[in-house]
């Protein structure tokens, strides 16, 4: 019960911030009706479509370049390499920006064959970039903002800040020539409008505003000191509602994402059934055996997903193997016949398998 009164206090909060909860799920709803039509006349969209054709050509060179002086504790996935498209897209806004770096992590999941959940989008490096740069830009404004309720509790700020504050009596040595001025370039004031009415920050600005007092008499050189010190403990209250707002955010954005069925498992079924039931029967078998093998070749050559951990697995292993296969083949002949265009056939196979298959790239 307590629990779900927190969340009830919490919710109308989060929907009326600077960054609008439903105006970032229209616009990544968005995006994903576009993308799912092949629309990509988004200025975004378009940079998309246009990097992701270059995504195994830069994944290529980047470990070539970095492979010697990249130390991670763990290599870059496919959203790593994604993000970096967020990096070079230019939004209108913060709404916009944030429902760019959610369809990322979207996308990142769906060519990965990953399950799209909101942990997956609180950990996406898009996602991660977008509220640490938001922390940042509001925790810098909230250190000006409460510098400017304090001062003008303190009787050191004539203009009146746009939150209910309680002006008490304060008697200062009057040798104190500090004066605060009111910043111009709030652009997050609502946000922190909001943040100032926690329960959290009143607890600490009940705290602060006698400690900053008894400071400045002490030694009212010092006036403006004390003040941004207090400012400082005030915005650090402000990472708890930024984070409810990120777990809210991808909760609601994993709640509108259609899902889509992946029902390719069934053909497995399918060969096991049908295997079963000629198992006493040779000569069939062997011709069903045959028919599976290249039904799943064509598979490979059609529908094959270069992302895909499992996919991946099965095309190295058959390319490999057959690679081994092929040239053992083609030595034998070499020896037996001694026929130069079996050895030059082989030459040119290892040669082609051993370089990477470089297209025209403008945007390099």
């Amino acid at each position: 019960m307590k629990r779900f009164l927190i969340i009830l206090l919490i919710l109308p909060t989060l929907l009326a911030l600077s960054v609008d909860l439903q105006r970032t799920l229209e616009i990544y709803g968005n995006f994903l009706e576009m993308y799912k039509k092949g629309d990509f006349s988004h200025p975004f969209l378009e940079l998309l479509n246009r990097e992701l054709q270059n995504l195994s050509l830069y994944r290529y060179y980047k470990s070539l370049l970095d492979k010697s002086v990249d130390r991670r504790e763990t290599n870059p996935d496919l959203g790593s390499y994604i993000a970096r498209i967020y990096d070079a897209a230019f939004f209108e806004d913060e709404n916009e920006q944030l429902a760019a770096s959610i369809f990322l992590a979207y996308l990142a999941s769906k060519l990965s064959h990953a399950k799209f959940t909101s942990e997956m989008i609180m950990k996406n490096d898009a996602v991660v970039k977008f509220f640490t740069n938001y922390r940042d830009v509001v925790t810098k404004e909230a250190r000006s903002f409460f510098s400017w309720i304090v001062s003008y509790q303190l009787g050191l700020c004539e203009e009146r800040p746009p939150v209910e504050v309680e002006v008490e009596t304060v008697e200062l040595p009057e040798e104190i020539t500090y004066r605060f001025t009111p910043p111009s370039n709030l652009v997050h004031i609502k946000d922190l409008t909001l943040f100032y009415a926690d329960p959290a920050v009143q607890n600490t600005l009940k705290e602060a505003v006698p400690r900053a007092k008894q400071n400045i008499i002490a030694d009212p050189s010092r006036a403006m000191v004390y003040i941004n010190r207090e400012a400082n403990f005030l915005a650090r209250d402000i990472f708890k509602p930024v984070t409810a707002f990120q777990t809210q955010i991808a909760k609601e954005a994993v709640k509108i994402t259609p899902v889509k069925s992946n029902l390719s498992w069934l053909r497995f079924l399918a060969y096991g059934i049908l295997i079963y039931l000629f198992r006493k029967r040779v000569k069939v078998l062997m011709i069903l055996i045959s028919i599976v093998l290249a039904l799943e070749i064509l598979l490979f050559l059609f529908f094959f997903e270069p992302f895909s951990t499992y996919q991946g697995l099965a095309y190295g292993l058959v390319a490999i193997f057959g690679l081994c296969f092929s040239a053992i083949l083609i030595v034998r002949r070499f020896i037996s016949r001694k026929n130069i265009l079996d050895f030059l056939f082989l030459i040119a196979l290892v040669v082609v398998l051993s370089l990477p298959l470089i297209r025209n790239c403008e945007s390099l």
